[in-house]
């Protein structure tokens, strides 16, 4: 997909205006989610609707291969960013928000982060493991949340997670990714900012893990048998 800022702006503009689809569609794109046990999510139809400072955001950004984009809008201030790079580790959902902080300060209602929180993801240190070690964290892994399912294997001593079904595309990130181990059962994916947190059931072994992304924490997913 080739897209411009100035093409985006039409796109964005679209949601004030539902000359395209209609307003009525258009609030149904926005609506959030909910599960069969009651719990909203903070993902609609392909959009991400929050809040930010205590001003409601809707916002998803898009990746592939070493480009990465943010379109985030603040629908009540009538203001968007757009951010649009090509270098896999350039953090569009930060740099958006930085523009935000800029723009709408008197308008937030809660003090701006800490600029080590909006900044780049403080990089943990490597722990070495054996591939033995890493072979425990192998099998396939289902977020019923996000409809998605991964598979994790050992490959060239290291451990790798692949894909094999998502559920609409809530994460923004490589179909195929190397975890880098941090810490007892803790791995992390830099450049997408993915936290992962493994844990065991009675027996001691791997049952699941918990995975935080951006500004989205503690996502389960459980081994499958």
């Amino acid at each position: 997909m080739h897209t411009s800022v100035g093409d985006l702006l039409k796109w964005d503009e679209n949601f004030y205006s539902g000359q395209v689809g209609g307003k009525e569609f258009l609030a149904e794109l926005q609506e959030p989610g909910r599960l069969n046990n009651g719990k909203t999510l903070n993902y609609a139809k392909g959009l991400m609707v929050e809040k930010y400072r205590g001003l409601a955001i809707v916002e998803h950004g898009g990746s592939w291969g070493g480009y990465r984009a943010q379109l985030l809008r603040f629908p009540e201030q009538h203001f968007s960013v757009a951010c649009l790079c090509n270098v896999g580790n350039a953090g569009p959902e930060k740099r958006v928000l930085r523009v935000a902080d800029i723009y709408l300060s008197e308008q937030m209602k809660e003090p701006a982060p800490r600029a080590k929180e909006r900044g780049p993801r403080e990089k943990r240190e490597s722990v070495a493991l054996a591939p033995e070690s890493l072979a425990r964290y192998q099998g396939s892994f289902r977020s019923e949340e996000l409809r998605a399912t991964y598979l994790l294997a050992v490959g060239d001593g290291k451990l790798k997670l692949t894909k094999l079904e998502s559920g609409g595309g809530f994460l923004r990130a490589p179909d195929e990714m190397e975890l880098r181990p941090v810490g007892s059962d803790e791995f992390t994916v830099d450049a997408e900012g993915l936290q992962f947190r493994f844990e065991h059931d009675g027996s001691g072994n791997v049952s699941g893990f918990k995975l935080d992304a951006g500004r989205t924490k503690g996502i389960e997913f459980q081994r499958k048998k």
